[in-house]
């Protein structure tokens, strides 16, 4: 993505808008396969923005093991597409995940890339739904 590194807040229990035909489908999959999702705010700044994510973006286990892949991504451009978000105003994406190992009590959110720009969210506690809702300006 764009920034680096992100100021970003985590909420655990704040709605977010979502259309409902990606609503019931993500809750069908999440019920269905354990997945992680996270309902993501961008803030741009006062000028026109290119967001984008990775296919390389992991979420990272604490206590540490594998790494769980990002399996889709509704409502930003993946690599090598870029998404224009106008200035000053939010832009809210989703990212799906693979299953968090019953161990886990926090993770990371890394983009890992081969050149500058990647993010780095530490520390991001768990919860029992395993839907959280951030906030990146």
């Amino acid at each position: 993505m764009l920034f680096n590194p992100p100021q970003c807040s985590i909420q655990t229990e704040t709605e977010v808008q979502v259309d409902e035909a990606t609503r019931l489908a993500l809750s069908a999959q999440h019920a269905e396969e354990g997945q992680v999702i996270l309902h993501v705010t961008y803030n741009s700044t006062d000028v026109m923005e290119w967001i984008r994510i990775w296919p390389t973006t992991y979420l990272v286990p604490i206590p540490a093991s594998e790494k769980v892949q990002l399996i889709h991504a509704y409502n930003i451009g993946i690599y090598p597409n870029w998404l224009t978000i106008p200035a000053n105003k939010p832009h809210i994406f989703t990212l799906v995940f693979g299953a968090l190992p019953k161990s886990c009590t926090s993770f990371d959110l890394w983009e890992k890339i081969p050149e500058p720009g990647g993010f780095l969210i530490r520390d991001i506690q768990r919860n029992k739904s395993d839907v959280y809702h951030l906030t990146m300006h």
